[in-house]
């Protein structure tokens, strides 16, 4: 079903349906090598201004 609607300026905007898929498989890993890579990452860049 799509559906419309006004924005504050009164222009008509058509309203598609999303569809999103949520992968859960990630979330079983171990987060701390995530975050320390996430670090370290941040950690170079501040090095290298």
């Amino acid at each position: 079903m799509v559906t419309s609607s006004l924005t504050p300026t009164g222009q008509r905007v058509r309203k598609e349906p999303h569809d999103f898929d949520l992968d859960d498989v990630p979330l079983s890993a171990p987060a701390l090598p995530s975050v320390a890579a996430a670090v370290a990452a941040l950690r170079d860049e501040a090095l290298d201004r």
